[in-house]
């Protein structure tokens, strides 16, 4: 974890697991580790910068971080959303992805961290449908599967996750 970052506290958003997009470390953590099947999982991002100059950071489409989702035997699980295009495409159907952003463009500043307050990205709904289960959650996509440490696990249960 990114020396910035472990200074933060952890108890309203959870604590952070990080990858890299090059240039600046890519962080998501959960309140919770355990979820019913069909409930909407959620995560929160976390941006942390480890240079030596500010880098601009900005909401694009509906999420600042894409996760990965991969089952304990490291494969990939495919989101639903791209279950739908491939059918379309299946289907004949020519589709275009648009996105726009209307959210600000924000300064991280070098060697610090943003909590998901800061970013005011929390609770980013993540768009899968998990069969019950354990599974690892990661901002980045790992080749071969993500290895431990590299994501947030979590279980997915039928009925209340509290039993």
């Amino acid at each position: 974890m990114p020396a910035a970052c472990a200074k933060k506290d952890f108890t309203t958003a959870g604590r952070p697991v990080f990858g890299t997009d090059g240039k600046s470390l890519l962080g998501i953590s959960m309140k919770k580790d355990s979820f019913r099947k069909g409930e909407g999982i959620t995560v929160n991002t976390w941006v942390a910068n480890p240079s030596s100059r500010p880098i601009a950071f900005s909401r694009i489409c509906m999420s600042w971080v894409d996760v990965n989702v991969y089952n304990m035997q490291g494969r990939e699980i495919e989101p639903e959303h791209r279950k739908r295009q491939r059918e379309r495409q299946k289907n004949g159907d020519k589709t275009v992805e648009n996105c726009s952003s209307s959210y600000p463009v924000l300064t991280v500043e070098p060697r610090s961290c943003k909590d998901p307050d800061e970013l005011g990205a929390a609770d980013e709904f993540i768009d899968y449908d998990l069969q019950p289960g354990r599974y690892i959650v990661t901002p980045v996509p790992y080749p071969k599967g993500p290895k431990p440490g590299q994501g947030v696990t979590i279980t997915i249960v039928e009925g209340d996750p509290r039993h």
